[in-house]
């Protein structure tokens, strides 16, 4: 998300669990090659959430946009070993915007 901050187009993926990366490898560079013919326009992220399962149990690409959730419950400030204060962020709040067409499934 640097990228739109810094005014160019920007990617995230994010990848359902721990096991499967290379089908989040996969997905991510298919989504490229179609990106190359028809580029994101400045300023734009495209998130790329993909399920943690085999690349030929993907059923294929939904294009959805961002739902919103509420803030998170809890900010609690803790100290590193350095004397540093850092922020753990409770768990995410509940759905704001979860409707059809979001990319908030559960």
């Amino acid at each position: 998300m640097e990228g739109r901050h810094l005014g160019f187009p920007a990617l995230a993926v994010s990848l359902d669990g721990h096991k499967h990366y290379d089908t989040a490898a996969a997905v991510t560079c298919s989504i490229l090659r179609a990106l190359c013919k028809e580029p994101l326009r400045t300023g734009r992220i495209l998130n790329i959430n993909v399920p943690d399962l085999p690349l030929d149990q993907i059923k294929g690409i939904r294009v959805t946009r961002c739902g919103t959730r509420h803030p998170a419950d809890q900010v609690i400030p803790q100290q590193d070993p350095r004397g540093n204060t850092l922020y753990w962020i409770g768990p995410p709040g509940g759905k704001c915007d979860a409707g059809p067409g979001t990319d908030l499934l559960r």
